[in-house]
């Protein structure tokens, strides 16, 4: 049996597409039929649970026994993913810190992956700076293109 996976999905800025990444990579996760438990962050209303009512749970993270929630998922599931509300991962990555998570996965016990969702801008970019990197971790940099943001008047003729 493989480790338990961890991935985190976050950003350090609402409305840059992470919770759109974390729907995605379920989709996949689901097709290629490999267990799966999520976790949405953005409590008290998350829109990943949504659409992934099966496995997605509703947590809040600054809550104790929210957080005893998702570790207690990792054992007996190959991966655990958590779309990260914005400005939270750095709290999220001190936390794991805090109570061991860190320390398994850099005995090989569990696999941490760290995904960045970032708009194409300096500015997005820039606010990763506030992320400890974790050199025990995969890290990846999402970069949206796609993000747009439309007013009322973009539909009046």
């Amino acid at each position: 049996m493989s480790k338990p996976t961890i991935i985190l999905i976050g950003g350090d800025k609402g409305g840059v597409g992470k919770t759109t990444v974390a729907r995605t990579l379920l989709d996949y996760l689901n097709v290629k039929k490999i267990g799966v438990r999520a976790f949405d962050t953005e409590y008290p209303k998350g829109d990943l649970q949504r659409f992934h009512p099966d496995v997605t749970t509703l947590v809040d993270f600054k809550m104790v026994q929210d957080q005893m929630t998702i570790f207690d998922a990792l054992a007996g599931t190959p991966v655990t993913l958590i779309d990260v509300r914005a400005g939270l991962m750095s709290e999220m990555l001190h936390r794991f810190e805090e109570i061991g998570v860190a320390a398994d996965v850099q005995n090989g016990n569990v696999a941490l992956v760290l995904l960045h969702v970032v708009r194409p801008t300096i500015v997005s970019i820039a606010e990763m700076v506030d992320v400890p990197r974790q050199s025990y971790a995969t890290h990846f940099i999402a970069k949206n293109f796609i993000t747009v943001r439309f007013s009322a008047g973009d539909f009046v003729r």
